[in-house]
């Protein structure tokens, strides 16, 4: 028995190891793509694509391509964490 669930879990990590690997890898940038730069976020490119149209994340553009700095993707996290801990904040002063 014991082999059996050594060998179902060498097999699960490697059906997800591509994934993690991939993760670190874009994790270890320091300027993303569109679609990188959506999946760092959590979110998806069209989102990203209307923030950047609506100018509410700042990126670097060259020529056609969109690129986003890692600094400015997590100054955009802290941003948007700050404005749901205040809202939450609000929320619970107002019960």
């Amino acid at each position: 028995m014991q082999d059996f669930i050594t060998q179902a879990v060498a097999i699960g990590v490697e059906k997800i190891m591509p994934a993690i690997q991939s993760k670190l890898m874009v994790e270890a940038k320091e300027v993303y793509n569109l679609m990188e730069a959506a999946n760092y976020l959590n979110m998806s490119h069209h989102t990203l694509r209307k923030k950047v149209d609506q100018c509410r994340i700042t990126y670097i553009q060259d020529e056609r391509t969109i690129q986003f700095r890692k600094k400015h993707l997590d100054e955009y996290l802290d941003m948007f964490t700050k404005q749901i801990q205040h809202r939450h904040a609000n929320f619970q002063s107002k019960k």
